[in-house]
């Protein structure tokens, strides 16, 4: 029986020789759910699965839980094949705050976006009436309503919008960006009233666009899914009449990407009346036509478990019509395609993934839940990175390989065995050749991954200073420090280590400063910074304000001023739209004079304070911050 499980341990580590590619099967999980379209989790071993007619399931060890997390059917239009509640996604801090969002179609029809709450005195429980609407978004039709939605490596909530529906997009809403519909959404749910605007998002200081845009040219991106382990997007958006694709982002590469609907299906051109050229859109990373019974595509998950070593980084989908296991693997910038086992007859609408990177898919008529398989290999996941050399400007990194509670876990220093070194982590605080070996507890396959860290000493914080938040367009440059000195400042309006309020113009601005030591090591800072054109006020005279202090304030503005004779001073705040929100007039004799002005009822923000006499005025940016 030994030398029968050593054979067996070294055929498996032969295996890990070449690469394979996975065969996947969709092995049935749990049964009981109605209508199923959205597959997650919370970070726990729960699933959590959206029911389109208003219900939100828990799958707790593959036993469906009677009680629904969440009902809220009574509020849910799901009369269209494609309205209903459609997406859930629980905040990056879940387990401490308890919110969880969701994309639905009331019963006007209209996409709804909101916050709900868990009950926190049973965690299977959410609170029905805590909801809290973020965005409502109007509906012309009943079909293409998107639906996904999902937190990104950047925190922020990522909203799919379809284009409003009918067929053939009759209102070019993919390529309106003054439209909600046809585009990816991207806000910011931890600040702001109901939520924040990004500062990098491409429209975010627009007065005409929608300024929650991310990205344009969306038909009906049904389903999309950030890479756990690189934090690239994958889409998979539903085509009109012959095309499906796949979209892919890949991280950093910043926003505004249009991915070209209406102007075109996939890569054919479709209605291009007002369209650019073909070049001037994002093609799809995978098309394929609507034929062999194939009519739309349901995506799709990367695989980041731990599980099945083959199966490693393949983006996983299948069409709707017909049930086919489909997957993509990237390679640099080209992708590879592959079919695998086909299920009649169950039509999958989505995909999903447990807290271990395992994935599942759903099937909206029999309501049952599948787990995909790789039977292609017994061996399980060893990843460190794809970098041989981990240069590590830190005095420590920790080394991550995918967690599986079925397999084991060691690893080697220098070829050396770390002692006690027995979970999916290592925190390595010493340059040298590092090598985890994981083992399945259910196949006795091993796998094994190796790593060279180099780690270096950190660069010294780096910091932008003397700049304040709020200027009017016609002040004096102003001269930047920049520790420590000798790095690179870059920035709308940056002058060498100056910022020119008139160079920079009317907006807001990020000014970004890089420092980088000998060894080669970064630390970088950044400051936004907003400019007021303080356009109709005249007889601008800054000789008359001394101070105001302190700036920003959250109570009182002090303000310093040189009064020549006795006069009555008007105080008033204007937000940067010229409204006037508070304004307040003192009576004060020659001489140096103080006056104070209460700002208690005012609101969070920047404002244009101006000062204002018989004799002189003046101006000064000023924010209200608590």
């Amino acid at each position: 029986m030994k030398f029968y499980l050593r054979l067996l341990l070294l055929l498996c580590l032969s295996l890990q020789v070449k690469a394979q590619n996975p065969s996947l099967i969709a092995v049935p999980y749990s049964t009981g759910l109605i209508k199923p379209v959205c597959i997650t989790n919370c970070k726990d071993s729960r699933l959590f699965v959206v029911e389109q007619d208003g219900r939100i399931r828990i799958i707790n060890n593959g036993t469906l839980v009677t009680t629904p997390y969440l009902d809220i059917n009574p509020v849910v239009g799901s009369s269209g094949n494609e309205q209903g509640l459609l997406g859930v996604a629980f905040h990056p801090n879940y387990k401490s705050n308890g919110y969880f969002y969701v994309n639905y179609t009331n019963n006007n029809g209209n996409t709804v976006i909101a916050r709900y709450s868990v009950n926190p005195a049973d965690s299977n429980l959410a609170l029905a009436n805590s909801e809290l609407v973020l965005l409502t978004i109007a509906q012309p039709y009943s079909n293409h309503n998107g639906g996904d939605l999902a937190f990104g490596p950047d925190g922020y909530l990522y909203i799919g919008t379809g284009d409003g529906g009918s067929a053939n997009d009759p209102g070019n809403r993919g390529q309106d960006t003054t439209q909600f519909l046809g585009k990816m959404l991207r806000i910011d749910v931890d600040h702001g009233t109901l939520y924040a605007i990004p500062s990098d998002n491409p429209f975010a200081n627009s007065t005409t666009a929608v300024r929650e845009i991310w990205n344009v040219g969306m038909r009906n991106p049904w389903r999309f899914d950030f890479d756990n382990l690189t934090g690239d997007l994958w889409i998979g958006d539903v085509g009109q009449n012959i095309w499906e694709e796949v979209d892919f982002q890949a991280v950093g590469t910043g926003s505004g990407k249009n991915y070209g609907w209406r102007c075109y299906e996939g890569n054919a051109a479709f209605n291009t009346a007002g369209c650019a050229a073909q070049s001037n859109y994002e093609s799809p990373a995978y098309v394929y036509q609507h034929t062999g019974g194939n009519c739309s595509i349901s995506g799709g998950a990367i695989y980041r478990g731990g599980k099945y070593a083959n199966m490693f980084g393949y983006y996983v989908f299948t069409d709707f019509c017909v049930s086919s296991l489909r997957t993509l693997k990237r390679d640099t910038t080209s992708f590879s395609y592959l079919q695998h086992a086909t299920l009649s007859g169950i039509s999958l609408s989505c995909f999903g993934e447990d807290n271990q990177g395992e994935i599942y898919t759903g099937s909206l008529y029999t309501g049952a839940i599948y787990h995909i398989v790789d039977t292609s290999s017994c061996a399980p996941v060893a990843f460190i990175s794809d970098q041989d050399t981990l240069h590590v400007c830190d005095t420590l990194i920790t080394l991550y390989t995918p967690a599986n509670d079925s397999n084991m876990y060691n690893w080697k220093f220098n070829g050396s065995v770390i002692s006690g070194a027995n979970s999916n982590s290592y925190e390595a605080n010493q340059s040298g050749e590092y090598i985890v070996i994981v083992t399945s507890l259910a196949t006795f396959c091993s796998s094994t991954d190796t790593v060279v860290v180099d780690l270096k000493t950190p660069a010294p914080a780096a910091s932008i200073s003397g700049l304040d938040t709020l200027y009017c367009i016609f002040q004096s440059p102003v001269n930047l420090i920049l520790d420590p000195p000798g790095g690179s400042i870059s920035g709308v309006g940056v002058t060498g280590g100056t910022f020119e309020p008139s160079l920079a113009g009317a907006g807001t601005f990020t000014l970004n400063y890089v420092y980088e030591a000998p060894n080669g090591c970064t630390s970088s800072a950044s400051q936004q910074v907003s400019v007021y054109d303080c356009s109709g006020l005249s007889s601008v005279d800054r000789s008359l304000l001394l101070k105001v202090y302190p700036n920003p304030s959250n109570n009182i503005f002090n303000i310093d001023l040189e009064i020549i004779s006795s006069d009555i001073i008007t105080v008033s705040l204007s937000d940067l739209a010229g409204r006037v929100v508070s304004e307040k007039k003192y009576q004060v004799n020659s001489g140096i004079q103080k006056i104070g002005f209460d700002i208690s009822s005012v609101m969070n923000g920047n404002y244009v304070m101006k000062i204002s006499g018989n004799q002189r005025s003046a101006v000064v940016p000023v924010t209200v911050i608590r």
